[in-house]
């Protein structure tokens, strides 16, 4: 990959460079410190996976996903200098996004790891300023068994005399140890985030800018993002230099919208809520948020996952909130799980109204027409659990303004 992206003078460049790793909240940091620059007026890009809809997705100007005709100049540019080199589908879209960026002579590049962090093909290029979020396992075939292991990964895209802005409350050693001259600004040391478990329970952040001197926010938790990474966001951006002021975050705090995390529609007096929650740490966060936001009537459940993810682990704490769960299978992904496996583990775990369904639309089907309003559908598992239903969430939408 590093030839390749030499060819085209892609290796490095002038913009400042913001890199992610991290279990859960890389997408939504990456989605809250774009929103901050572009409220700031500073030219960024966004590379982010996987997609829920469209491939554009994963590569933004300025918050848009660029055209199908970007994309493919990019891929013309990359096949004639190929060669007889052999890359991977992530490295291919990730030289087309810089190849993309370049051309638009962009500030500040966001850059999420796909996988891990020291292998990943993002780390290319080296980062002004590092972010790691919540380590939790996940990947365990390819990023280790336990925590340490996985942290030894993600603390790939470190680098030494740079700062390194750490989320996670309670790091493994390892990502110190792997390169313990990178500048650590650590979660609950030198910033915090506290607050923002209702809608208006304040979040409050407090900072280090690049001299030392301490900053402090108070905004009105955004949606689909946890206080945590949204101060992990702000204190990335403050060591890059890029500062908003209060008023500022507090806009953005209020605009802020996630695609496919905590996402919740109003159709027809029923809740819709998605998620694209698919690990422990992730479905935990989802079962808090249902908690914590209760709903009149009934909850219910239409779930998708892939195979190789703890399902026994991600459903534990989770089973005993839906009146019912819809178990689709995921034709599409070649690593969908199989949807009668998942009903026999929600059954051991002590759930009840139990039906399986070939895929999500079939299944989404079934629950709509037992619904009643005051009723709430929440919908994870998966990104390809969320991408087959979107559709259907938008076509009823459009059907009510038409109407």
């Amino acid at each position: 990959m590093a030839t390749v992206a030499s060819r085209l003078n892609l290796d490095r460049t002038n913009a400042k460079v913001l890199t992610v790793a991290g279990t859960n909240g890389k997408g939504s940091s990456v989605a809250f410190s774009e929103a901050i620059l572009i409220k700031l007026g500073i030219a960024v890009g966004t590379y982010t996976s996987p997609h829920i809809l469209n491939f554009n997705e994963r590569i933004k100007i300025n918050g848009n996903p660029v055209s199908d005709k970007e994309i493919c100049e990019a891929l013309e540019a990359i096949r004639d200098v190929l060669c007889d080199t052999s890359l991977t589908y992530f490295e291919i879209a990730t030289i087309a996004a810089l190849y993309i960026f370049k051309s638009h002579g962009l500030d500040v590049l966001i850059l999420e790891v796909g996988l891990g962090g020291r292998l990943d093909a993002v780390n290319i290029l080296d980062p002004d300023v590092s972010l790691i979020t919540s380590i939790d396992i996940d990947h365990t075939e390819w990023l280790g068994a336990d925590r340490e292991s996985i942290g030894k990964e993600k603390a790939g895209i470190l680098r030494a005399g740079r700062p390194a802005v750490i989320a996670d409350p309670f790091p493994p050693k390892s990502i110190r140890e792997s390169n313990p001259n990178a500048k650590f600004f650590r979660y609950n040391r030198e910033w915090s985030a506290l607050g923002g478990q209702g809608k208006n329970d304040l979040v409050e952040v407090s900072l280090q800018n690049p001299q030392g001197a301490e900053k402090r926010y108070r905004f009105f938790p955004p949606k689909g993002i946890l206080a945590t990474n949204a101060g992990a966001s702000i204190q990335s951006l403050a060591l890059l230099g890029f500062e908003p002021s209060q008023e500022q975050l507090s806009d953005i705090s209020q605009e802020f919208l996630l695609v496919g995390r905590l996402q919740s529609f109003l159709l027809n007096g029923h809740e819709i809520l998605i998620d694209v929650a698919h690990n422990p740490s992730a479905v935990a966060t989802l079962a808090r948020h249902i908690k914590a936001n209760e709903v009149v009537g009934k909850n219910y459940a239409i779930f998708a996952a892939l195979k190789d993810k703890d399902i026994v682990n991600m459903l534990t704490d989770i089973c005993g909130m839906f009146a019912a769960w819809f178990i689709a299978d995921l034709p599409e992904a070649a690593r969908g799980a199989d949807s009668n496996g998942i009903k026999r583990t929600i059954s051991e775990l002590g759930g009840t109204e139990l039906t399986t369904w070939p895929n999500t639309k079939d299944a989404w089907d079934a629950v709509w027409k037992l619904m009643v309003p005051g009723d709430r559908l929440v919908i994870f598992g998966s990104f390809y659990t969320i991408s087959g239903v979107l559709p259907l969430i938008q076509s009823i939408r459009d059907g009510a303004k038409g109407g």
